[in-house]
């Protein structure tokens, strides 16, 4: 059975955001419009097209290449601290429970991990093994190790700079279930398709980055024969127009040029008897203040 309003937060060993302080509705109000106007200004100026080129130039070349340079794992003595961000020693405006708050980082990553360990653990409870598509240097991998000790994970990521940082962290947390390799999600034939056979996948926000190519990345998936699909991706198709909230994040994906049609393309798979639909749900934790992420689960048939 689906649903399609905002789930209320699971409880995974009771792990409440601590420390997050409401922003007032007037001042929230405020960040939203100020969002949807820099966005429209982007979207005229600077017209994004999200393809693989954009792709590698934002990561690769990009968010993995200062964190190698950041090396952030030095200066954190254990996984659980790398995982929890404990050397960002400051505030951050996010989103939790559906409203704005601004939280110290470490208690929002804290209740980061453990949201998204118990929503692995609702849709797999009792799977040994987690893959994640496009786990890039491995963050989320090592939130779910540092919450998860009972199950192992398998990243895969296009970017060779990505895998060899994931790889870095794991060697010196000496993180043991954890591995890393790489996938080309848009070639049927790379070989990183070759270890869905059977297995669970999840992805966290990395579909975004493709959303001309959402189908084909589903078909592949089926093809390789994952048994089961955990994708938290930011479509906005669960989302409503009557919210400055909600609009923030339609904004932000039209300027991005992200993901948008995640639900929609599941459908069609599920209509040709492909794939069978377990949940649709919209998340209400974020570490903004719009990018909601959307979670689809389905299964292979």
């Amino acid at each position: 059975m689906t649903s399609h309003s905002i789930a209320q937060p699971e409880t995974f060993e009771a792990c409440a955001p601590v420390g997050a302080r409401p922003v007032a509705p007037v001042k929230a109000s405020l960040v939203y419009l100020r969002s949807i106007g820099v966005d429209a200004a982007h979207k005229v100026l600077k017209r994004r097209s999200r393809d693989r080129v954009l792709v590698e130039q934002d990561y690769d070349a990009g968010d993995w290449k200062r964190e190698q340079a950041a090396a952030a794992w030095l200066l954190n003595p254990t996984l659980t601290d790398y995982a929890e961000r404990a050397h960002l020693h400051r505030d951050l405006r996010v989103t939790v429970e559906g409203r704005l708050h601004t939280m110290p980082a470490r208690s929002y990553y804290r209740y980061r991990r453990h949201r998204l360990a118990s929503i692995m653990e609702e849709f797999a409870p009792d799977t040994p093994h987690l893959v994640e598509l496009g786990s890039g240097t491995g963050a989320i991998v090592f939130e779910l190790a540092a919450t998860l000790p009972d199950k192992s994970f398998l990243g895969l990521d296009l970017s060779q700079r990505g895998v060899e940082v994931a790889r870095t962290i794991a060697d010196h947390y000496s993180v043991e279930r954890a591995e890393f390799d790489r996938i080309d999600l848009l070639d049927p034939a790379s070989p990183g398709y070759q270890r869905l056979e059977g297995q669970t996948v999840y992805s966290h926000y990395c579909l975004e980055q493709l959303p001309r190519e959402t189908e084909s990345i589903f078909r592949n998936i089926v093809a390789a024969g994952a048994k089961r699909a955990i994708l938290i991706e930011p479509s906005f198709e669960l989302l409503g127009m009557s919210s400055l909230r909600d609009l923030a994040t339609w904004s932000y994906v039209l300027r991005q040029d992200y993901q948008r049609s995640i639900v929609q393309s599941a459908r069609k798979l599920e209509a040709e008897g492909l794939i069978r639909i377990v949940e649709t749900r919209r998340l209400d934790f974020v570490s903004s203040h719009r990018h909601f992420g959307t979670l689809l689960v389905f299964d292979r048939v």
